[in-house]
């Protein structure tokens, strides 16, 4: 076995059983904090949700769910107010870059901004037989317009060449 090997697994064996010894000593009875689905202090709600297959594949207890949503909570809490911190400073950011434009730019900008809106909107309400449907004639639109104009080349190629002949 490589040395690279061992030692991967050697840490992975230390975190397991550190993971083992924290488990164990875990008051079994212990209260579990509540996590009430709506209670923040920040505009965003707070959804329990477990992470994608942890129900099904490793056949969680309930107190095992509930203590994955006060973790979840927990951590909510704590990173709402960074990601509000984030939103704030994304908009200043935009405000600046926008005070660099022109008022006939920036109109031009709104303009496209309005209207891709609208088009994911109108996309957004389609089955997705349409929107495949919609993404097929795309594809087939673009690459006939490959073939016209490669075909354009090839007979503005070809014309030149018979010019140049006796």
């Amino acid at each position: 076995m490589k040395k690279s090997n061992r030692l991967v697994l050697g840490v992975g064996m230390l975190v397991v059983l550190v993971a083992l010894v924290a488990w164990a000593q875990e008051p079994k009875d212990a209260p579990q904090p509540k996590t009430p689905a709506n209670e923040t202090t920040t505009k965003k709600k707070f959804y329990r949700q477990l992470p994608q297959y942890y129900k099904q594949a490793a056949d969680l207890k309930q107190n095992q769910v509930d203590q994955i949503y006060a973790i979840q909570y927990e951590y909510f809490q704590k990173m709402a107010p960074l990601e509000e911190r984030i939103d704030a400073l994304k908009m200043e950011r935009d405000a600046k870059v926008q005070a660099v434009l022109t008022a006939d730019q920036l109109l031009r900008v709104n303009a496209a901004i309005a209207e891709a809106k609208r088009e994911l909107e109108i996309f957004g309400k389609l089955t997705r037989a349409q929107r495949e449907a919609i993404k097929r004639a795309e594809k087939e639109a673009a690459e006939k317009a490959r073939q016209d104009a490669l075909r354009k080349v090839l007979q503005e190629s070809e014309g030149g060449t018979n010019k140049t002949k006796p």
